[in-house]
């Protein structure tokens, strides 16, 4: 049964389009003969060829049910209307819906086709692809909130897979074991590392990362951005958003974080020797046995006596005014004393 209704109603859907003009033309046939008829048959005081009312006064009151049934007429036919309106909306919202739903799977299919092509190109010999890889990657994050994370997640990995640094020192796997650990005389930096900056691949991603649309503590991220372990050496991270990133063991000699955005970020055992913090923001950071040698944090905000207190500094590190014993004398924005 229900295979031959299915029938009918395609069979239907077929016909009907051929229909509509003969049976309008019929309805709109149909409601004149009734508009001019069906008044006289409610008249019947007014009978023809008999005498009885005045011709004037006969045709008044068919008129007036012939307005009277001109209004009911006018009701059905619009309630009519406004139905077979109502349909034709609902089938056109129904096709732009699947219009958008296509349109979403098309766009969703290039995207998919964009991100297997780009992580392809992160694997070429030649700097320039990656780099080109790297940028659309960050157009396609920036488009698609669905691979944003998916996204950060690689450039985080591709840092720590090219840019690893293990010349740790013993102190965090003693300290992880529970031992107790005496602070270590630190071997003198060395010009190369302070003049040894990443190479070109790894700082886009940095600056890519540093400008990333959602940041830590944002509902959209999921989590910090893992950078332990990696050389960042002289790294230009000026101004960057890297609030709540990861830099456990890593060695960011000579960097240039001046103004940058470091609140929650976790220092632990990292090298910061000679890096430039001026401005930059520390609230809340994890700076446990970070090295700050001749790091430059005049004007840091956020900086704590308590942070410092577990952190490694010497009489070369430049500190803010509010947390040095004796009031300094004046400095300029790179910390050299002014006269």
């Amino acid at each position: 049964m229900g295979a031959r209704w299915e029938v009918v109603r395609q069979g239907w859907r077929k016909v009907w389009p051929y229909m509509q003009w003969p049976l309008g033309v019929l309805i709109v046939a149909a409601a004149i003969y009734v508009l001019i008829y069906v008044p006289k048959m409610q008249v019947p005081i007014c009978p023809p060829d008999q005498t009885g009312l005045p011709p004037k006064v006969c045709f008044d009151i068919e008129n007036e049910a012939r307005k009277t049934l001109a209004y009911i007429l006018g009701g059905v036919l619009a309630i009519i209307g406004i139905t077979l309106a109502h349909r034709r909306i609902r089938a056109l919202e129904r096709q732009v819906q699947i219009g958008q739903e296509q349109l979403q799977v098309a766009q969703e299919g290039q995207i998919t086709e964009r991100f297997t092509r780009t992580i392809e190109q992160l694997g070429s010999d030649r700097i320039e692809v990656r780099l080109g890889g790297i940028y659309a990657l960050e157009r396609i994050a920036n488009d698609s909130d669905k691979d944003y994370w998916t996204i950060i997640e690689t450039f985080t990995a591709y840092v720590r897979e090219r840019a690893p640094w293990e010349e740790l020192s013993q102190e965090a796997p003693k300290e992880a074991a529970g031992e107790e650990v005496a602070a270590t005389e630190l071997a003198p930096i060395k010009l190369s590392d302070l003049y040894s900056p990443p190479a070109t691949d790894i700082q886009a991603v940095l600056t890519v990362l540093g400008r990333r649309k959602y940041r830590f503590g944002q509902e959209e991220e999921k989590g910090p951005l893992d950078l332990g372990c990696t050389a960042l050496r002289q790294a230009f991270l000026r101004r960057a958003h890297l609030e709540g990133v990861r830099f456990m063991g890593a060695n960011l000699r000579g960097a240039d974080l001046i103004e940058t955005h470091l609140e929650r970020a976790d220092f632990k055992h990292a090298h910061l020797q000679a890096a430039s913090l001026q401005g930059a923001d520390l609230e809340g950071a994890d700076l446990k046995r970070a090295h700050l040698e001749f790091a430059n944090l005049w004007e840091a905000t956020g900086l704590t006596r308590e942070q410092l207190a577990v952190a490694i500094i010497d009489e070369n590190t430049i500190l803010p005014d509010h947390l040095q014993e004796q009031p300094p004398k004046a400095k300029g924005p790179e910390g050299n004393n002014e006269e």
